[in-house]
């Protein structure tokens, strides 16, 4: 089976050390009840200063270096890659390429192919032609846009996808023990 797994709020836990580093920054709480939507400044208001500066932390290396793996991601997905191939998705910035692939060696995340999408995830399936069978992803869009091609997508269910409407491609998921459980069914 040909398995697509995002990064951010499936592999790593980016939205917890992000929302510490910009309390830390900007002196405020930032709690993870109120993101309800993707975008950071589409839950929390930023000055324009502010904003420049949250768009200067997701550029910065040491914060992508100092993230922790989403608990069971490691282990499930050795479980997986035994039989699989894992084909991971990421809208990440391309300037920090070099780092995701140090952090996934960091933390010995198997994989067979990594790509950096941007804001065209939801694209891959068509450009590889893979039959993806599954795809593990938390954002709404892309979670969404592939479920219309046909692919079964667990979404780990966050409060900045609660919107996403009902689709018989899309299960919701609580963890990595729940994906194994469906994938390996």
């Amino acid at each position: 089976m040909y398995i697509g797994v995002d990064i951010d709020g499936v592999i790593a836990d980016a939205d917890t050390l992000f929302r510490r580093r910009m309390k830390e920054i900007f002196k405020r709480d930032f709690p993870r009840s109120k993101v309800k939507y993707f975008k950071y400044e589409e839950c929390f208001k930023f000055s324009e200063y502010e904003f420049k500066i949250l768009c200067n932390l997701f550029l910065d290396e040491d914060l992508w270096m100092a993230m922790k793996p989403i608990k069971g991601a490691q282990a499930a997905l050795k479980t997986l890659n035994k039989k699989n191939k894992i084909i991971i998705a990421t809208s990440r910035p391309p300037k920090i390429k070099d780092v995701t692939i140090k952090w996934l060696k960091k933390y010995r995340i198997p994989y067979d192919e990594i790509h950096f999408t941007l804001n065209e995830k939801h694209l891959l399936p068509k450009i590889l032609k893979y039959p993806f069978d599954y795809f593990l992803e938390d954002h709404p869009f892309f979670a969404s846009k592939l479920a219309e091609l046909g692919i079964k997508v667990l979404l780990f269910s966050y409060p900045w996808n609660k919107e996403v409407r009902k689709h018989l491609e899309i299960i919701r998921v609580s963890g990595w023990k729940e994906v194994l459980n469906i994938i390996e069914k």
